[in-house]
């Protein structure tokens, strides 16, 4: 045994003294470039995993191994050095100008970042791609300060709201302008069949869910006058640019990734009763009405209403489980290949993407390929092109707008009594509801399907060394099929005695876009440079749908149109709307200190009368980089940047919608509508008036934001004041009757939206084999609308528009509580007593669906082959006037209707103290259970957005093995389906966000 520890003791020593023979030692010490010692810095063998670190002196030490003689000097927020192997080293690390170098894109450009003067913010690929979302408008939210976004609709591939700034119309669009790769896509619901959740926004398809967010290089978000105003008439709700990946010069590289997952719901805080609890709640409501001996005949009553099974048993049927899968399956594949030469590169792609919905009969399923090309012809000319094209199959369930078909709906208000499945076939109806959910899921579809063609070319060609033309042609092509049927077997549904319905529709939108530019580029005396960009643009973008529904089918086996015997509805629309733009920029730069900007824009549009047609607009920037002055360089040592900015300008919004939902396109013109029948005879009749005077909303902003970077900038942060006041607010007002019209569009309104953006970037910690990064940021808008329609009220609903208020007021009565002695509701009077009458009730503002402010917090961690990132999201000081927890907080006026469990705390006996009234069965809901501050809830929340936890393989390279999780926890005190109800804050049984759990990996090579 001696002879054996001896041997291999023996061993160990000798194959010491051979490593230490074979590595040579090497000291040295790292400084910046006044001289001070650079701590933390990495010292790396090139082409070995040996290094150390720097010391507090800036000395280092280090054994080089035989047959290495390079040493990669490296730190955050300096350029990294290559050095040759020698005895007592000394080094020198510059500022890494990097950051300061980088591309922002803007509008028919890109600028440097250090000299821009707008508003801005650049989300990465990285962030992009680290949610599990259908659509790359989703994997915006906590990413950007100012951008506002919120899903009221779960459904895979349902639109999200996005509010850049604050809402900045009533009447006219909210949403940014969208531009891929030079043009401008379609956004909002393009579907005829698929208009659910919020009217205009919240629906159900989006045409964004056709991008595959794999292919996105970066977005970019603009957000002030500096940044947007050159988009002009369509610039007023900020723009979203977005460029997709491009090639590279090198050695053709390949990337494989896929992922498999599965989604379920967010919360779960939103629960309704169960069976004894529903029995007792019911039959002390109907014994409260009236009309029983006492509480056990109410009860035998309650379940003698429903059925029960062969052994005479009452059912127990849980409704919430039939509605919502917690194993909704999500998978994607991802190929895609990018390299070239110095005269050609190239970018392809190809992806499956599929994802299940929580609901039954929801899903997505999207194909998708990218290829961009482009070519150095010469030294002069340069062009290339950008293509996308994507397949996109929805499967969706009826909701919100479709009462008692819609699963989120009846789950929560079916009891468990009533049963929806008996001996494995669902029913056509139930006691309580003339419809039943699952017989729709099992019979009934809903389908869509979206081709999409997305192409952009251009072409540069340098007149001069200083001057470039520049013309850029593309298109966004969009057809969308939908088909639905709707079976005799489904309850609730008029095809039930007409042989069922087969419904088909088809929708075209064409968006195509020309510009061509002259840009000239010099700098003087090396201290002066000066660009100036002239061009012109044209805009076309037109939609045309039909459909048609036949009836009368002999089976429901046949289910295609041509099957039918009765043609019962037809319908179709063809809208058009044309842009001519003539524009020009100007920057100039005197030695990289101050910046001035200044751009101008013409527009033309069809959407207005002639007298009207042109608008002018503009906007003019500076900035003071203070960082750069004589006087600042003894601050030089750790202060990277220090810069000032302002700006000032104006953009339009021509984006009209109307309450008649004749399409704002038309909005300046008399029209006629035909379709009309006068006893047989067909005719057409006046629609809307003459409206010479309209023209564009006009956002005029103001902008001043404030950049620090310091420590190499491993710290920056920036700080951004803003105030846009948008006039000439397009209203519909009323009108003399003698016009032959009630209302009329004009521009009568005045609104304001000021706000503070702060943002944090930082890098606490680096070290040989660990680095932690922090990114921050939060936002602060107050809206308020300035001046209406001769000072009139707008009320619509339980919303109000009122001079002096939030564009998002809610208006309902103030709820008092509940009177301890007969356990009746009671509201607040016009003098503040407390009422048990609702007429004698007054209406205030009882809250805002604004939040107070709302951000991101990332924190990301690498550790020799680990990674992980984090994003929590926040949302703070919004309400939500919840019409969903309304119907399922009643107290008994929804007649069968299933309760929330809330109604457990209910006022049962005098001297209860609680806020749950008594049950009364039978009441009217308008009386007893009204719209009030009762269903007012705070809608705030914190929400780990995303998860993404990766190990890249030592042993196969390339190879990056991940755990990623999208929505993974909630904190919040909001009882509904979801807090995330979208922008507007009134949530009716729409479809709620899912936590989705993902495997996958990513091999490059």
């Amino acid at each position: 045994m001696k002879k054996r520890v001896m041997l291999i003791l023996s061993c160990l020593f000798l194959s010491i003294g051979f490593i230490t023979a074979q590595t040579t030692r090497v000291t040295g010490v790292v400084i910046d470039d006044i001289g001070e010692p650079v701590v933390g810095a990495s010292v790396v063998v090139k082409g070995t995993t040996v290094g150390t670190i720097t010391e507090v002196d800036g000395t280092f030490s280090i054994n080089v191994p035989e047959g290495k003689n390079t040493l990669v000097f490296s730190l955050v927020g300096m350029t990294s050095v290559e050095a040759k192997v020698s005895q007592n080293m000394k080094i020198t690390l510059k500022n890494d100008e990097t950051a300061l170098e980088e591309v922002v894109v803007t509008g028919y450009g890109n600028t440097k970042k250090a000299t821009f003067t707008g508003s801005a913010t650049t989300i990465s690929n990285k962030s992009i791609t680290e949610v599990t979302v259908s659509s790359m408008d989703k994997a915006l939210q906590g990413n950007a300060p100012g951008l506002l976004t919120q899903a009221s609709s779960g459904q895979p591939g349902a639109g999200q709201r996005i509010v850049i700034r604050g809402l900045g119309s009533i009447n006219a669009g909210t949403e940014p302008l969208w531009i891929i790769d030079g043009v401008p896509v379609a956004s909002g619901n393009y579907g005829q069949l698929t208009a659910t959740g919020e009217v205009d926004y919240s629906d159900n398809s989006n045409p964004l869910a056709g991008i595959n967010p794999n292919d996105i290089a970066n977005v970019t978000v603009l957000k002030d006058a500096s940044a947007t105003s050159i988009y002009g008439a369509r610039a007023a709700n900020g723009v979203v640019l977005v460029t997709t990946k491009q090639g590279s010069e090198g050695k053709t590289k390949f990337n494989l990734s896929s992922s498999y997952g599965w989604s379920s719901r967010a919360t779960k805080k939103f629960k309704v009763m169960n069976k004894d609890q529903y029995v007792d709640f019911l039959s002390d409501a109907l014994y409260n009405a009236g009309g029983y001996a006492d509480k056990n005949e109410a009860i035998a009553d309650v379940y003698d209403t429903f059925p029960v099974d062969a052994n005479g048993n009452s059912y127990d049927f849980d409704w919430m489980k039939a509605a919502y899968k917690d194993d909704a399956p999500t998978y994607s594949v991802d190929f895609s290949a990018n390299g070239g030469n110095s005269k050609t590169k190239f970018y392809v792609s190809a992806a499956i993407f599929n994802q299940e919905g929580m609901l039954e009969a929801s899903g997505l399923n999207r194909l998708s390929n990218k290829v961009n090309v482009s070519h150095e012809y010469s030294e002069k000319l340069r062009f290339g092109v950008n293509s996308t094209l994507s397949l996109t199959k929805q499967d969706t369930p009826l909701t919100s707008n479709s009462y008692y078909s819609n699963p989120v709906l009846a789950s929560a208000v079916q009891p468990n009594l009533d049963p929806g499945i008996i001996d494995g076939k669902p029913l056509s109806r139930t006691v309580i509801l003339s419809s039943n959910f699952l017989s729709n899921v099992a019979y009934n579809y809903a389908k869509q399907r979206v081709y999409r063609i997305i192409e952009s070319g251009y072409a540069e060609y340098d007149i001069l060394k200083e001057l470039t033309y520049r013309i850029q042609a593309g298109f966004d092509y969009m057809q969308v099929n939908e088909s639905q049927w709707d079976d005799t077997r489904v309850g609730g549904n008029t095809a039930m005695n007409t042989g069922g319905r087969a419904t088909r529709t088809n929708g075209e939108s064409l968006i195509w876009n020309v510009s061509n530019t002259l840009s000239y580029n010099k700098i003087f005396d090396g201290v002066h440079n000066l660009g100036v960009m002239i061009g012109q643009e044209v805009n076309d973008d037109s939609y045309r749908y039909n459909g048609s529904s036949i009836e009368g089918f002999p089976s429901n086996e046949l289910q295609e149109p041509s099957s039918g015997t009765t043609p019962s509805d037809a319908f179709g629309s063809h809208t058009n709307v044309r842009l001519a733009s003539f524009l020009s920029r100007v920057n100039y730069a005197y030695d990289n200190k101050y910046i001035l900007s200044a751009s101008f824009r013409r527009d033309g549009s069809s959407r207005f009368s002639e007298k009207n047609r042109w608008a002018n607009f503009w906007s003019v920037g500076g900035q003071w980089r203070i960082s750069q002055e004589q006087f600042m360089q003894g601050f030089s040592g750790w202060l990277s940047n220090l810069g000032l900015r302002a700006s000032y300008g104006t953009a339009g919004n021509s984006d009209i919608k109307t309450t008649t939902r004749i399409d704002g396109r038309y909005a300046a013109r008399g029209t006629y509508r035909a379709g009309y029948n006068y006893n047989g005879i067909p005719g057409m009749g006046p629609y809307q008036m003459v409206n010479e005077n309209l023209k564009w909303e006009t956002s005029n902003s103001f902008n001043v934001g404030l950049d620090f970077a310091a420590f190499n900038n491993r710290l920056s942060t920036t700080i951004e004041f803003y105030n846009k006041r948008t006039t000439d607010l397009l209203l519909e007002v009323p009108v003399s009757r003698t016009t032959g019209f009630s209302v009329a569009m004009q521009n009568v309104g005045v609104m304001q939206n000021r706000g503070v953006e702060w943002t944090v970037n930082a890098v606490p910690v680096v070290t040989k084999d660990f680095e932690w990064s922090v990114n921050f940021n939060i936002s602060h808008n107050k809206n308020k609308i300035v001046e209406l329609y001769e000072k009139q009220d707008i009320i619509i609903g339980s919303r109000i528009y009122r001079e002096g208020e939030d564009m998002q007021s809610i208006y309902t009565y103030e709820w008092a509580g509940v009177d301890p002695d007969d356990g009746a509701p009671m509201w607040y009077a016009k003098d503040g007593s407390k009422v048990k009458s609702v007429s004698q009730a007054e209406r205030r503002i009882v809250g805002s669906a604004a939040p107070k402010y709302f951000g991101g917090l990332t924190n990301s961690f690498k550790f020799k082959g680990f990674d992980l990132s984090a994003l929590i999201y926040f949302n703070q000081g919004n309400d939500i006037s919840d019409q969903t927890l309304a119907m399922v907080n009643a107290f008994g006026s929804r007649g069968l209707f299933n309760q929330s469990v809330d109604m457990v705390n209910r006022w049962q006996k005098p001297g209860d103290i609680t806020d749950v009234p008594k049950a009364m069965y039978g009441v009217s809901s308008a009386v007893y259970a009204p719209m009030s501050s009762r269903y007012v809830y705070d809608g705030s929340y914190i929400r780990l957005r995303s998860l993404t936890v990766g190990y890249t393989l030592p042993m196969v390279k390339g190879l990056r093995l991940y755990f990623q999780g999208t929505n993974l926890f909630t904190i919040t005190d909001y009882k509904g389906l979801d807090p995330e109800v979208g922008i507007n804050g009134d949530p009716w049984f729409g479809y709620p966000v899912s936590k989705t759990i993902t495997f996958g990996f990513n091999y490059n090579f």
